[in-house]
């Protein structure tokens, strides 16, 4: 037994009480075995832990066997884990804060160390479960062979100085919120408003603190936004100097209206323990009352500079007895009166409309002692002029006023002056917001938005001067990507050259024009867009700038071209079906008919032999024309070998009468696979085409051209009849039909006409068109 003692002393030397307890722990009950069985590396750090004054625990093996030493054992208290801890399973001791441990012991055993600072883990001590803050870390522990058996832990309980600090935050606040002025802070770069007193808040004419707090201060204060106020603040936030004012002009709301208000204040940078800035501590004083005060003052002393030193200054006196008016030669002149006056002479040359103005100043007049306000007259020659009017009421013994003394001077150039400049100031005003306004259109529309500079009539001249922020969400194309380039960035090998040339010649000759075009993003992914162009003429009717509005509807074509899909294979299903129905059915039983009328020419009277005969060649007739019929609605025979032939049966079925020269001519084509969405779409595209001229041409020849162009199928159809105006023709529902059977198949359609020199229409589809169709046989 001594030497067991003294062996375990050998390997796990000193450690005080909990070294002892350690080594004098009935290991063997455990999956550790005993202590002279342990691995080297368990040695090790327990030594190290037993060795250290800090705080240290160990978890071991699989079952998480725990270790700690005196300075862990402290922090545990009284009445509470210990000494049961020693020796248990991590699970079974910690089973009230095992959902908060237990990840953080299995990431260490995953190789990676971790660290928390000041994190609430309440654990049972002195008799309860009591709340501890924590700061420790967690690290991998690696056995003799090199693989995690273990998680070592150095931790304090920082429950103290948390509640401190808790303590001291309370105190800050009390402090700030009882604080003489108003104070405030801001925390981030976007000024959130943080806290404020009651003093701010009054500052800032708002009610409750729910109206501010947590929101940034110009979301919060919008009439604040743009008085310079944020370029201060962030110049404090960036730069950390402190920004103070002595006196500064700010509009703020007072009782529903905007207010001149004068503030003296700071705004101090606010920094954390690294030194970091974190926010900004504002102090503001509302100085109002004294800067109005001392303006006033300033004004009643310029009012006595200016009536001392200026000689075109009329003084006036009246005696409110006898109401007698006596002044020097600047007030007859001022005044345009002249002689001997009494008070009702000034009176018939006053303004009527300033009469409820100059009745309210003079009863106040009466009161304070002084008089002074503002005036139209009128003079004998009928014009009208602006005076100035000063004067001091003398009263007697009995306080009863007997006499007023004063001066007048002329100010009708300068209302005149401020009348302009306040007209021109709204103007202004006016201009001003109707420029925000479109500029928070323009800013928040889904559309983008361009504006192109036009200096001459070279299209590669018209660079882009203006894009809006859609832009960017539609094509991926930044303001710097596109200024000072042309619309060519949005052009493709897919855009339609035909389109982009109408959207060209649009620009160049000062027209509007709307087009839909594929273009292509600044991935080079395609899209479709719709592009309005509008020419800018100033007021001088130059041609200056043009405006193009793009809209990505691309949903709304895979939209249109899905639905067209489904309406062209309904069709062709609906097509085949009833030239089934007449093939199999119809002809059938017309042919029925036929043979029984045969039969019956051998038993009727030869009297009735012409009608039978008649009604037989009308049977005949009749399913002459249902199978026409039928093979013009499912024509037979599409294949990579048969479109050629295919096309010549449609134009012998059209042209039985012989009623068109029909000029077919094909090149390269039988040796050329085109799949059946192709032959059968070009078919219905020829058919349809045909039937626009019988219906509308009046054409007598018509000439057709089927080719290999370039890894494409052309087709070409030239009418010589009347022709139409492409500038005003909208288009109807075969050639619409034809657009649209020709856009499912990724080609190009363009129609060329004028009015008296026929109809050519020109496809153009890509032998690589995708197989989208379904076709009913």
């Amino acid at each position: 037994m001594q030497k067991q003692d003294n062996t375990a002393q050998f390997l796990l030397p000193g450690g005080g009480d909990m070294g002892s307890l350690i080594r004098n722990f009935d290991w063997s009950q455990t999956n550790l075995g005993t202590l002279d069985k342990w691995p080297m590396s368990l040695h090790t750090i327990l030594r190290l832990l037993l060795a250290s004054v800090q705080p240290m625990f160990v978890w071991w093996g699989t079952d998480l066997i725990q270790f700690y030493n005196d300075a862990y054992r402290e922090i545990l208290g009284n009445n509470g884990k210990h000494p049961l801890a020693l020796g248990q399973k991590g699970k079974d001791c910690w089973q009230e804060i095992w959902p908060i441990i237990h990840p953080l012991i299995l990431k260490a055993f995953s190789g990676f160390a971790t660290f928390s600072e000041d994190q609430l883990i309440p654990i049972f001590r002195n008799g309860k479960l009591e709340p501890v803050y924590w700061t420790f870390a967690y690290t991998p522990i690696h056995n003799d062979a090199g693989i995690i058996n273990g998680v070592f832990v150095t931790c304090i309980d920082t429950t103290t100085k948390v509640i401190g600090k808790q303590w001291l935050t309370r105190q800050y606040n009390l402090i700030l919120m009882q604080a003489p002025v108003a104070i405030c802070i801001f925390k981030g770069k976007g000024h959130v408003i943080e806290s404020a007193n009651e003093k701010m808040l009054e500052f800032w004419g708002r009610k409750s603190m729910e109206e501010v707090i947590g929101l940034p201060v110009f979301t919060a204060l919008p009439e604040t936004a743009n008085q310079g106020f944020k370029e201060l603040l962030d110049e404090v936030y960036e730069t950390g100097i402190p920004f103070i004012s002595q006196e500064h002009p700010v509009k703020l709301k007072r009782h529903g209206k905007l207010k001149q208000l004068f503030v003296k204040f700071v705004y101090q940078p606010l920094k954390d323990e690294m030194g970091n800035i974190i926010g900004i501590i504002a102090i503001a004083d509302d100085i109002t009352a004294l800067v109005e005060k001392r303006n006033r003052t300033v004004v009643n002393e310029l009012k006595a500079r200016i009536a001392i030193a200026s000689a075109e200054l009329g003084t006036y006196e009246v005696n409110l007895i006898t109401s007698k008016v006596t002044g020097n030669k600047q007030f007859y002149k001022l005044t345009n009166l002249e002689g001997t006056l009494e008070f009702e002479d000034y009176r018939k040359i006053l303004y009527p409309e300033d009469a409820p103005v100059r009745k309210a100043m003079f009863r106040e007049a009466f009161v304070s002692g002084k008089l002074s306000y503002e005036t139209r007259i009128t003079h004998k020659d009928k014009s009208l002029h602006w005076l100035k009017i000063h004067g001091k009421v003398i009263f007697d013994k009995l306080k009863k006023p007997i006499k007023l003394i004063g001066v007048i001077g002329d100010i009708t150039q300068q209302k005149t002056y401020e009348e302009k400049k306040n007209e021109f100031l709204a103007q202004q005003i006016i201009e001003g917001q109707r420029l925000q306004l479109f500029e928070s259109v323009i800013r928040h529309i889904k559309d983008a938005v361009i504006i192109i500079e036009i200096k001459n009539s070279s299209y590669s001249s018209h660079k882009i001067i203006y894009s809006n922020h859609a832009l960017i969400t539609i094509s991926g194309f930044t303001k710097d990507d596109v200024e000072s380039k042309t619309l060519q960035i949005f052009y493709g090998a897919k855009t339609n050259k035909n389109e982009w040339l109408k959207l060209k010649n649009a620009i160049e000759n000062k027209e509007s024009c709307e087009i839909e075009i594929i273009s292509y993003k600044k991935n080079r992914e395609i899209f479709w867009n719709n592009m309005c162009i509008s020419p800018v003429i100033d007021s001088n009717g130059n041609y200056t700038h043009c405006i193009a509005v793009i809209r990505d509807v691309t949903i709304r074509k895979r939209k249109d071209k899905d639905l067209t899909l489904a309406i062209i294979n309904t069709q062709e299903k609906e097509r085949f079906q009833i030239s089934a129905e007449l093939h199999d059915n119809v002809n059938q039983i017309l042919a029925g008919t036929l043979l029984s009328l045969g039969m019956a020419q051998e038993k009727v009277d030869k009297s009735q032999l012409p009608q039978i005969d008649q009604s037989i060649e009308y049977l005949h007739l009749a399913i002459k024309e249902i199978r026409r019929l039928s093979h013009w609605l499912a024509p037979i025979g599409l294949d990579d070998k048969n479109l050629v032939e295919s096309f010549k049966k449609l134009l012998q079925l059209i042209n039985m009468n012989n009623q068109f020269i029909i000029n077919f001519t094909h090149d390269k084509i039988n040796n050329v696979y085109t799949n059946s969405n192709i032959q059968l779409n070009l078919y219905r595209i020829l058919q349809e085409q045909i039937t626009n001229i019988l219906k509308h041409a009046k054409a007598t020849e018509i000439n057709i051209t089927l080719e290999n162009r370039k890894n494409h199928i052309c087709l070409n159809i030239h009418d010589n009849g009347v022709g139409i105006n492409t500038q005003k023709y909208q288009g109807g529902i075969g050639l619409n039909n034809i657009k649209k059977r020709v856009e499912l198949l990724t080609g190009n359609f363009m129609l060329k006409s004028s009015q008296g020199n026929g109809c050519e229409l020109d496809i153009r589809i890509p032998l690589n068109a995708e197989n989208k169709y379904v076709h009913f046989k």
